[in-house]
């Protein structure tokens, strides 16, 4: 089945088979982001891991990511950051309805 969520054709695979096809024999084809013009304009030219086409460049954007940013290294690393950012969030929920007249 093919549906068009806004002016992105998207295929809607129900059958086991043909899921096995799609994933497995075509997956390079259906692998990439649809291009929009909204995200080349305020994404770098979909130069991010979000909306960047599947290519050679996204591959080393997420190796990127996996290893130096969402390793369990660095998330211990960043502990004490993340405990002080969320002590001023909290500090700040708090205050914030005080000061609204």
């Amino acid at each position: 089945m093919c549906l068009c969520f806004s002016s992105v054709p998207t295929i809607l695979v129900s059958l086991p088979k043909a899921a096995a096809e799609f994933l497995e024999t075509h997956d390079l084809i259906f692998a990439s982001r649809p291009h929009l013009e909204a995200s080349k304009y305020m994404m770098y030219e979909q130069r991010n891991i979000s909306f960047s086409p599947y290519s050679t460049y996204w591959r080393i954007m997420r190796k990127l990511c996996t290893l130096d940013l969402l390793s369990n290294l660095k998330i211990c690393s960043f502990q004490s950051m993340r405990k002080e950012e969320l002590g001023l969030l909290i500090q700040a929920a708090i205050l914030l309805p005080r000061l609204r007249p």
